[in-house]
């Protein structure tokens, strides 16, 4: 297996992870999650890190999610990095050499995005 396809599968792997963990084990009703970025248009590099969009179907405040969903994603993911982005507006998640960016999104734009991505 080359170096590309081994990427490709763990962030794979990860993708299929994250998005299950936070509709079911983030305590949060998670109404969606999508890929975006160069993983989701599929001209992603190797070693490209995963952009991640997902939206709550219950009244939030982003920040408070933000510092719910942290300690649990340390928690779960043992070996992992989590934390808040320099702009507070994204989740920095790494492991094993693999990079993830979790945004939280209003459902309004969460729909806008995928519904653009669709036309394209």
């Amino acid at each position: 297996m080359s170096e590309r396809e081994s990427y490709a599968k763990r962030y794979k792997n990860l993708w299929i992870s994250l998005s299950d963990w936070l509709k079911t084990k983030s305590g949060w009703k998670v109404g969606g999650v999508a890929k975006e970025g160069s993983r989701r248009e599929g001209d992603f590099k190797d070693k490209s890190d995963l952009d991640m969009d997902f939206w709550i179907a219950e009244t939030y405040q982003k920040q408070k999610v933000y510092d719910d969903i942290i300690p649990k994603l340390r928690n779960h993911y043992k070996s992992s990095q989590v934390q808040k982005g320099r702009s507070s507006n994204v989740i920095k998640f790494s492991s094993k050499d693999l990079k993830v960016d979790i945004v939280l999104l209003p459902k309004k734009e969460f729909m806008e995005k995928r519904k653009k991505y669709k036309e394209n």
